[in-house]
């Protein structure tokens, strides 16, 4: 074993170690590039994917140039590391963790010698009880809208994401809700991050039960695509590093489908 090789090993081994969540406020319209990661561990079966680009310049288009010489790690706090394989560029993927709700997830990322950290607990599940359409008034045909329906657990602290895809294909719409004015009741959350819907349209929802620092993730995402300013702010992440932006989530998933009628 080579000197640099046993240096990050040791590196990693110290890492897995510790364990810290950080909100880090970066500033967008700087020039410097930026790591981007994009990754998550659920409650259903692996392989689960770590997505690592670079940023570009904010005046340049959003094709993220994939980052292809990282080493990837990912860890719970009963289990061995599991060591991600890069299937296609930027893309990594694990081998044998599983996610199980109630662990704490590390990932440990080295790249270019930098070191990227983070740490997620998966909460447990809050049962996803049904979907349904319902048929709003609109200016002139009424318009499809679905809902999902579930139970809040008594408790504040309760953190939710809904994924949502039409006809296979994930749309852009983010909808995420917290437990905070309707805490131990039952929630009928209406899901307008559809553009459109048509008879016919199949549509998915994944209902994810996730921790306060992806809710403040998203939320600050929302804040970030609908601001208005000269000097826009990135969306507040909880990887710890330098110039580094994105999320790693460990979150539970439920998934419900129905054909609009």
């Amino acid at each position: 074993m080579n000197m640099r090789l046993s240096q990050i090993l040791f590196a990693v081994s110290i890492l897995l170690v510790a364990s810290c969540t950080k909100v880090i406020h970066v500033n967008l319209n700087s020039s410097n590039p930026q790591y981007v990661v994009e990754g998550e561990v659920t409650n259903a079966p692996g392989p689960y994917q770590i997505h690592i680009t670079r940023s570009v310049d904010f005046s340049q288009d959003n094709n993220f140039p994939a980052v292809t010489n990282a080493l990837v790690v990912l860890t719970d706090h009963v289990s061995k590391a599991d060591t991600l394989t890069q299937d296609s560029p930027g893309y990594y993927n694990t081998h044998t963790l599983q996610g199980i709700p109630g662990h704490t997830y590390q990932l440990i990322i080295l790249v270019d010698g930098n070191i990227l950290q983070s740490s997620s607990q998966m909460p447990q599940p809050v049962p996803f009880d049904s979907l349904f359409v319902v048929n709003e008034a609109n200016i002139g045909k009424p318009k499809p809208r679905p809902h999902a329906l579930f139970r809040d657990p008594v408790g504040t602290g309760n953190y939710y994401n809904f994924v949502l895809y039409k006809n296979h294909i994930r749309q852009k719409g983010l909808v995420f809700a917290s437990d905070a004015i309707n805490d131990g009741l039952q929630v009928d959350e209406t899901l307008r991050g559809y553009d459109s819907l048509s008879s016919g349209d199949l549509i998915s929802v994944d209902m994810q039960s996730i921790n306060q620092p992806i809710y403040d993730y998203y939320y600050s995402l929302r804040q970030t695509i609908e601001q208005n300013s000269a000097t826009p702010a990135n969306p507040i992440t909880n990887i710890q590093g330098s110039n580094v932006l994105g999320y790693f989530s460990a979150n539970c998933s439920q998934v419900r489908s129905l054909t609009i009628p």
